[in-house]
């Protein structure tokens, strides 16, 4: 658990809506929980973990480019990879999240959690928390910043780091 720093577990049970109690439960009794964001005119559909850094240490992930549907799937696999690595590596290609392609983990700044990280910033009291962006390739296992990848067949993804992913090339597993 969370040794430092407060989360909305802190606050008086009075001080929650509907939404925000559920929201809570999922937290208790899962160790986390997945927020869905749709597709629509400010940008493509994405989703992203709270509790993570509560239960388990670990950063938050954020990714886009998965249906909303696979999102809580995906959340689960994380989690299952976070416990039995203890660590999301960064800025590397990892095998085992998808089904047949890698994944890069990238941390996204600060300064982006407004934007995509709203459940999880209340959760946690603001941006004392690690987040990273899974970036998913294209159907040949290439990523976005990779020569040769085929953008036609990319998931459609907003890149949320620092210096853009060309900046942060992935080192060889």
């Amino acid at each position: 658990m969370r040794a430092d720093g407060i989360t909305a577990f802190d606050l008086p049970e009075d001080a929650y809506e509907r939404g925000d109690a559920d929201f809570l439960a999922r937290i208790r009794e899962h160790g986390w929980t997945m927020t869905n964001v749709f597709t629509d005119a400010s940008g493509p559909g994405f989703s992203y973990t709270t509790g993570f850094d509560y239960s388990k240490r670990g950063p938050e992930v954020v990714f886009f480019g998965l249906p909303p549907d696979a999102g809580s799937d995906m959340g689960w696999t994380i989690w299952e990879f976070l416990e039995a690595q203890d660590t999301l590596p960064v800025g590397r290609f990892i095998d085992g999240i998808l089904t047949e392609l890698p994944v890069v983990f990238l941390p996204v700044p600060k300064k982006r959690y407004a934007e995509h990280l709203g459940w999880s910033r209340w959760f946690y009291a603001g941006d004392a928390f690690d987040c990273l962006q899974m970036v998913i390739p294209d159907a040949c296992g290439k990523f976005p910043w990779q020569p040769g990848v085929d953008a036609t067949r990319i998931p459609e993804q907003t890149d949320l780091t620092e210096r853009n992913w060309l900046g942060h090339p992935p080192e060889a597993a």
